[in-house]
């Protein structure tokens, strides 16, 4: 049943909160996708549910349109792509780089509750963190990017191209499942969960990221957020959402924190240069080997560890 919400005085009506099923719903704003995201230029309407936290960034648009966003460009950025040799093998500088230090960090952390088994990555990209995972699990990949998983599978990594929701896994199943900087991109949450529930084996790990909506950052930036870009991001999250939606999906939280994370500085100015509205900037070409990886911590991108019951 959709819920009336007040719009600058005037009256529109939303569907429940996707985590809570609340009622108590409140307009925080209307926003655009991002200038750099030409493809998709629906108008969103953010709103957060009183209840449990939960911020949605909702339109009647098909979001599954925004398949198109992940192309060649969206991976090219300093953040997303690592240099390769002439032999097309994982070039040992790639090591130094921010996102691997990331996945060499993150499976560190996860071992500390589970060595070795069956790993699936949903929202793989390239497989930058498949392949620092190969190291002690049977890892795979899935990514909705046809040009990200065909850049992964030269590198002799098991990557599959599609959306998670729709793939038949066909009674497979997995001991650890990540998600990195995913899940803020499904606007059912809790379908996602009990997927996931459904192909982790018993006592299996689910281990993600996600953008807090209860941040500093959110509530001092509102729609200049960085981690506010419709349609690739559009769910939000606070802590006792999140533990709603592990009391529904049948999981125990084993820990929930604000551990940072590292970015590359060229990156890191192409998104301040993003959220101010700047088309076009010095700042935004300065990617190549000008950049260097930097740890830095918001407290506005949350990591949570999982088990299955």
């Amino acid at each position: 049943m959709s819920q009336k919400v007040s719009k600058n005085k005037s009256q529109i009506f939303f569907p429940p909160c996707e985590v809570c099923k609340g009622a108590d719903l409140k307009h925080l704003f209307a926003c655009k996708a991002p200038v750099h995201l030409n493809v998709f230029q629906y108008q969103f309407d953010v709103i957060k549910c009183l209840t449990c936290g939960f911020v949605s960034a909702r339109t009647d648009q098909d979001l599954r349109a925004a398949k198109k966003i992940y192309d060649e460009s969206f991976f090219n950025t300093s953040q997303q792509s690592i240099t390769e040799n002439i032999n097309s093998t994982w070039p040992e500088d790639a090591k130094k780089h921010a996102a691997y230090r990331n996945a060499v960090h993150r499976i560190k952390e996860i071992r500390l509750w589970k060595n070795a088994g069956t790993l699936l990555d949903i929202g793989c990209g390239k497989g930058i963190f498949v392949h620092a995972a190969s190291r002690y699990f049977d890892a795979e990949g899935i990514d909705v990017s046809d040009y990200a998983v065909a850049e992964g599978r030269r590198f002799g990594l098991k990557l599959t191209s599609g959306d998670f929701r729709e793939i038949d896994f066909d009674h497979h199943i997995f001991d650890v499942i990540t998600m990195w900087d995913v899940l803020a991109c499904f606007p059912q949450p809790l379908d996602i969960f009990q997927k996931v529930y459904n192909i982790l084996s018993p006592g299996g790990l689910f281990v993600f990221t996600f953008p807090s909506a209860s941040s500093a950052a959110f509530r001092l930036l509102g729609k200049r957020w960085p981690m506010m870009i419709p349609p690739i991001n559009v769910s939000f999250y606070t802590r006792k959402s999140i533990f709603i939606l592990a009391d529904k999906g049948r999981f125990q939280i084993l820990r929930f924190g604000y551990p940072g994370k590292w970015v590359e500085s060229g990156f890191l100015r192409l998104k301040l240069a993003r959220s101010l509205g700047i088309k076009k900037s010095p700042a935004l070409k300065k990617s190549g080997p000008l950049s260097r990886p930097l740890h830095i911590n918001l407290l506005d991108i949350a990591t949570v560890f999982l088990m299955k019951k």
